[in-house]
């Protein structure tokens, strides 16, 4: 797991699964796991498992890493 601070680890993150946590719920839950697919200055975009995107701002979200799965 890798925490996503800056925009340059954003960026190099494109893509690879993510799990985003929430200072207060959003849409029900206090965090989501999909791939990461996007972000600008005031918002973080994934796609969860069943291909719905999601697009949360960034003011809300308290912390963001990277998730890998083992085999």
């Amino acid at each position: 797991e890798r925490e996503l601070r800056t925009d340059a680890h954003l960026e190099a993150s494109i893509g690879l699964v993510a799990e985003l946590k929430f200072f207060a719920a959003q849409n029900g839950a206090k965090s989501l796991v999909g791939a990461l697919s996007s972000f600008d200055a005031q918002t973080v975009t994934v796609v969860t498992p069943d291909d719905v995107e999601h697009t949360f701002a960034r003011r809300d979200i308290s912390r963001i890493h990277t998730v890998y799965f083992e085999d």
